[in-house]
């Protein structure tokens, strides 16, 4: 990016954070965006999954994204820091994102993305910003997840059916996704889905943002053929150490649900994330 865009890019992140500090637009719940064009910006009001970006017109370079503040259930530094890290510099999304520093995004509270990739692409990473303050767990079972060895893209995908307290406590068990609002949604995907997901290949892509402000279709873009793996989860997961055999991988199917401590179902995933990979076709030595 030249540098006077990339300055513009920094003054439209400034105006953004000035009219959420001057109460113009709400720090809390909805996502607020300024989409950036040379010589203009486009500053979204507070809309619901990051809708503000289907109200600017095309030819912008770059957008804003706020990282909004939890009205509960508040994420340690750390793992919000460790979180951020993972998705602007390794996830499936990384690409799209100009902000590489997790540093930098949690003092400024907010990203920079490049408008030159995908619409759905582009709009799945800021989607899965809102981690840190919309289910706010699904990123603290990432860490957790991550943190012990499941591979990070893949622990990424888990948290999305992992089903426990926010605190850890109580059980844990494996569900169909249930959260809405998420950058991708286990419960279609399947197989299929996953394998590309974890390749970093999207098989539906949107045109670049620049070019068409449409930025719907992120939930569907890696594909969702292959077994509901929800299910697949249930029949075969080590829970507690045993196995238990369950009849066909439909979501039709009725599977029997079953759960475990948190620490065991972290420490099972570490360990079966090999069968699943292998399970779905992906060669870990790649």
């Amino acid at each position: 990016m030249e540098m006077h865009l990339y300055r513009q890019a920094i003054k439209g992140r400034e105006k953004m954070l000035e009219a959420l500090e001057k109460g113009d637009r709400s720090w809390t719940g909805m996502a607020c965006v300024n989409v950036i064009f040379d010589g203009k910006t486009h500053l979204s009001t507070n809309q619901a999954c990051h809708a503000g970006l289907s109200g600017a017109n095309a030819g912008s370079f770059a957008v804003v994204s706020g990282l909004m503040k939890p009205s509960r259930n508040i994420l340690e530094e750390e793992e919000a820091l460790y979180f951020l890290e993972w998705l602007l510099n390794e996830s499936p999304y990384s690409s799209t994102f100009i902000t590489k520093s997790a540093e930098e995004a949690l003092y400024y509270k907010a990203t920079i993305s490049s408008s030159h990739h995908p619409s759905n692409l582009m709009a799945a990473g800021m989607v899965a910003s809102r981690r840190l303050w919309e289910y706010p767990e699904v990123a603290r079972f990432f860490v957790d997840m991550a943190k012990a060895g499941v591979k990070k893209d893949l622990a990424f995908f888990s948290a999305h059916m992992l089903s426990c307290d926010f605190k850890r406590e109580g059980k844990a068990s494996w569900t169909a996704e249930d959260r809405g609002h998420v950058s991708m949604c286990p419960g279609i995907m399947g197989g299929e889905g996953l394998l590309n997901f974890l390749k970093h290949n999207v098989t539906a892509p949107n045109l670049t943002y620049h070019k068409s402000s449409h930025y719907h279709g992120y939930d569907r873009m890696y594909g969702q053929g292959g077994e509901h793996l929800q299910t697949y989860l249930q029949a075969d997961f080590p829970f507690n150490g045993e196995v238990k055999k369950v009849a066909g991988f439909f979501p039709a199917d009725k599977v029997e649900v079953r759960s475990c401590s948190y620490e065991n179902i972290i420490q099972g995933m570490v360990e079966f994330q090999h069968t699943l990979l292998k399970h779905i076709g992906f060669e870990e030595n790649n």
